[in-house]
């Protein structure tokens, strides 16, 4: 049919004259030789026939030309749309704050919607006990050391002018603080042990203190010294050669060459490696988890045609374990150089439970895989929860306002609802000490004031996908109706949450270290990446001074490993928090 369309097309063009447009049907390239000689052949025949009226061919004309319009109106839709992101991504902001709610939002697809909006009830509080936070410059924290400077009057300004009397002093003082700092100092300790010998028998040997316990034997940097620098490159993100030029100016002039750098990284890592592995651990243990992903550039030996080293992207998988009360325990980064679905069942390993993260295809592909897997092997299968994140929602909803479909915002509204009936169902558990009867109390809630915001939610999207869509309104649209079970999750579980944020918090250093470090050397450099940024961004998370931690883990790592004893599982920053609350 599309051949002999294109035949009459092309007969009707030879009689206007228009040999151009015959040219462009013959020579085009989606035409092989046999067709092109059909087509030539066909044209003559209805030439000669008269198959086909004038009216005729200029209707499948337009037809025609309307349709590759519209086509093309749309390609060039996407193309503005995903133009304009890319745009906004580089240099516009990255804020999805909501304005509120306007009327230009009620009548989205012009047609009268019977739902009512629901209504959050909102915590009165009552008169007179709101507190409002004072103006003015805030005092310095008290757990700051204090040098007194008292300042006194010259002698001779301490007789009264009008007297001639010296002046009392008052109890009272005129006081104010300021802020000073101790820039950093590189110093040496020189050690020395007195030697003793018997002087009737000095062949029974020299005798001398103990060696003092050091992290690096016979190493020239004292724990201090590498543990600083291990937290400027991995919780600061400063790359080695600034720390380099930091040690130069504060040593005077002192030089510790990069490899010396790595070197002593490494002798942190060869430690802490098994301490990350229990806190995995740890974390599935919890049978609450948040995962997300996020791509890293590695040299992995390859090169390019200059004979120079190539990077490749590779991919740092976070996983962040909450306990049943709701407190993060930790994050760990696992290293994996793809993200597919092997990647994907490696990160969750032995975990069962619930897990949060956004819609990406890999994640049920792995747990289809551990189910199967566990199946065929005659094993108990793991129960194996997953939610999808709000968060991404709206962010998908934010992209199609942002590219001017106003519809989109109606849907930020409710996700707006949402959020706010959470945090009131959150409001009405405080203070609830039991986790049985807390869970029960919030699904309550849910059920009360969360579950008729997410239904609305629902229908609205539903009523929507009835109507021709534009491409990033209607990719919104597919992403929430396409998997509305998993966004309903919230509703079943008290243990879920309605997003991602906690883990996407923790994934930010990375995205801060990639502008400051560009990538890893190779992959034993991005498994180390991965381990220390497991350690730093978990005593973040625990509100831990990373520096008491490192020093105390370390040694008695160092300690059991010299004796033959692996078990590092109580040396985990959780632990750690608990052993130091306990004192």
């Amino acid at each position: 049919m599309l051949l002999e369309r294109i035949c009459q097309i092309g007969a009707e063009w030879l009689e206007m004259g228009l040999a151009g447009h015959y040219i462009y049907c013959v020579e085009s390239p989606l035409l092989v030789e046999e067709a092109k000689d059909e087509l030539v052949d066909k044209i003559g025949q209805a030439i000669e026939a008269g198959a086909i009226t004038r009216e005729e061919i200029l209707d499948i004309v337009v037809e025609r030309l309307f349709r590759e319009i519209a086509a093309r109106d749309a390609v060039n839709a996407r193309q503005k749309e995903e133009i304009a992101f890319l745009k906004r991504q580089i240099f516009g902001t990255k804020s999805e704050k909501l304005i509120a709610p306007s009327a230009e939002s009620t009548d989205l697809f012009e047609y009268e919607s019977q739902d009512t909006v629901v209504e959050v009830p909102e915590r009165v509080i009552p008169a007179g006990t709101r507190t409002t936070k004072g103006h003015g410059r805030e005092a310095l924290p008290e757990w700051l050391e204090r040098r007194i400077r008292v300042i006194d009057l010259p002698e001779d300004d301490k007789i009264c002018s009008c007297c001639g009397i010296c002046m009392c002093a008052m109890a009272e003082r005129e006081v104010s603080e300021v802020l000073h700092l101790e820039a950093p100092k590189m110093w040496v300790e020189r050690i020395e042990r007195i030697k003793y010998v018997c002087p009737t028998n000095p062949e029974n040997g020299v005798h001398t203190g103990p060696v003092p316990e050091a992290f690096i034997d016979k190493g020239l940097a004292n724990l201090d010294v590498i543990l600083w620098i291990v937290i400027a490159k991995f919780m600061d993100h400063i790359p080695l050669h600034r720390v380099k030029s930091q040690i130069k100016r504060w040593g005077n002039g002192l030089e510790v060459a990069e490899s010396t750098m790595v070197g002593w990284i490494a002798a942190v890592f060869d430690l802490l490696g098994p301490i990350q592995r229990a806190m995995e651990h740890e974390i599935r243990s919890t049978g609450w988890m948040h995962l997300d992903e996020t791509h890293l550039r590695v040299q992995l030996g390859e090169e390019n045609a200059m004979g120079r080293g190539i990077t490749s992207t590779c991919y740092l998988w976070a996983m962040v374990g909450r306990y049943r009360n709701g407190t993060p325990m930790g994050v760990s980064f696992r290293y994996e150089d793809n993200r597919r679905i092997e990647s994907a069942v490696r990160v969750l390993g032995s975990f069962q439970g619930l897990f949060v993260s956004d819609r990406y295809r890999p994640y049920d592909s792995a747990v289809d895989q551990i189910v199967k897997t566990a199946r065929d092997a005659g094993k108990r299968i793991p129960e194996i929860k997953h939610a999808f994140c709000w968060a991404h929602v709206r962010r998908k909803y934010n992209d199609a306002l942002l590219n001017g479909h106003k519809p989109a915002k109606a849907a930020l509204d409710m996700i707006a609802a949402t959020y706010r009936a959470e945090k009131q169902c959150q409001k009405e558990i405080e203070g609830i000490e039991d986790l049985d009867d807390r869970e029960k109390k919030l699904l309550a809630a849910r059920a009360e004031l969360l579950a008729p915001t997410i239904d609305r939610f629902f229908a609205w999207t539903r009523e929507a996908e009835r109507h021709l869509q534009p491409h990033s309104f209607k990719k919104a649209l597919d992403y929430t109706t396409n998997q509305e079970q998993g966004f309903r999750m919230v509703l079943s579980e008290a243990s879920c949450d309605l997003d991602n944020n906690v883990v996407e918090r923790a994934i930010r250093a990375v995205a801060i270290g990639r502008k400051n470090w560009e990538f890893a050397g190779s992959e034993n450099g991005a498994n180390r990446l991965a381990c220390l940024l497991s350690i730093m961004g978990t005593c973040k998370l625990l509100g831990i001074d990373p520096e008491k931690y490192l020093t105390w883990a370390l040694m008695e790592a160092k300690r059991r490993k010299a004796k033959g004893n692996l078990d590092v599982s109580d040396l985990t920053p959780a632990t750690w928090l608990e052993r130091t609350k306990a004192k």
